[in-house]
């Protein structure tokens, strides 16, 4: 059962998971947080845990990561819809690939 956390954390995203969310680690566990970005080094704040697995939103980007840019849409963050919008397109497919390869290792 998802247990509600609070608090807060600074770490680093090493990757991206299936669904856009930024990977990153808080005291040995995973956390994921949406909207982040390889390479980016965030403050977090931890919202729930679920199974050991953090999820949490970013509070501050304390060093944004080089692949992040300007999302071309007015709504995005808001709806939705697109997760990826800020994401330089050359990384994105990097990404999506290094995603997909995954799934067929596992």
């Amino acid at each position: 059962m998802p247990q509600d956390t609070t608090g807060e954390a600074e770490l680093e995203v090493v990757g991206v998971a299936h669904g856009g969310y930024g990977i990153g680690r808080v005291d040995g566990r995973v956390c994921f947080i949406p909207y982040a970005l390889p390479g980016d080094v965030l403050r977090v704040e931890a919202l729930r845990e679920s199974k050991g697995v953090l999820w949490g939103a970013i509070a501050e980007r304390i060093c944004p990561s080089p692949h992040l840019i300007e999302a071309p849409c007015p709504c995005f963050g808001d709806c939705g819809s697109c997760t990826w919008l800020h994401f330089a397109y050359p990384a994105q497919q990097d990404w999506k690939c290094r995603i997909v390869r995954d799934c067929f290792v596992r």
